[in-house]
């Protein structure tokens, strides 16, 4: 499963509909919205739920077991700020260097 870092920490906020996950993930075409949507409820680690209204309304919400996931997702994002912050530092030294 490919889950996007971003749409995950949105959900983690609480449930939101279609329309507000498609707003906060900018560049993101609505076929591949839904098709990760599916593909994490799928998994269990989403839930969808459907009211009944017109226009119909669909929010979708972290499980039980997709909370599960939010040491990892921590983890990782903590990874990458920190080899980041690592290459920027050697870059800087091999620009100073190269300056000498």
């Amino acid at each position: 499963i490919k889950i996007n870092h971003f749409l995950y920490v949105y959900i983690t906020m609480g449930s939101h509909p279609f329309g507000a996950l498609k707003r906060c993930l900018k560049g993101i075409s609505q076929t591949m919205l839904t098709s990760q949507l599916r593909e994490l409820e799928e998994a269990g680690i989403i839930s969808r739920k459907i009211y009944a209204e017109i226009p119909p309304r669909v929010e979708y919400k972290l499980t039980e077991f997709g909370l599960t996931l939010g040491p990892i997702i921590k983890s990782m994002a903590d990874w990458g700020i920190q080899h980041k912050l690592n290459k920027e530092t050697l870059d800087k030294g091999k620009k100073k260097h190269t300056q000498i």
